[in-house]
């Protein structure tokens, strides 16, 4: 199994953000009351927040949209049933509301206003491998 930070680094229009520092990410995740996925936490210290093959993940950066703390937060005030507490957005589809969220343990799930949680695969890098 590859990263999600070395799947990131060789990918078509890899567009790298700045990296987060330990504080950072140690705020973010306390923000949340939870845990990233040491995947997750590798690609934050690496990137920040990247997009690649039109695909925008969020991480720790400046714009709401793509803040991982933000787009936790804006899911879990949506009241999304199926979006438990130790999930955090990793990215947000664009359609009708769907998001792609990662647990503690690295597996990765869709789910959204209206739709079921899904299970998608065993890490981000494998997500985006899948395409």
């Amino acid at each position: 199994m590859k990263t999600f930070a070395d799947v990131l680094v060789k990918a078509e229009c890899f567009e790298p953000m700045k990296p987060a520092t330990e504080e950072q990410i140690v705020a973010a995740e306390c923000a949340l009351g939870l845990a990233f996925a040491v995947e997750f936490r590798d690609y934050l210290l690496a990137y920040g927040c990247a997009s690649c093959f039109g695909h925008e993940f969020t991480g720790i950066c400046a714009f709401p949209r793509l803040n991982v703390v933000d787009a936790t937060l804006r899911m879990r005030a949506e009241g999304v049933q199926e979006f438990p507490a130790g999930w955090y957005v990793v990215e947000e589809t664009g359609m009708d509301g769907a998001v792609v969220c990662q647990t503690a343990t690295g597996e990765v799930f869709a789910t959204g206003p209206g739709y079921k949680q899904t299970y998608l695969c065993a890490s981000l890098g494998d997500y985006l491998l899948q395409g």
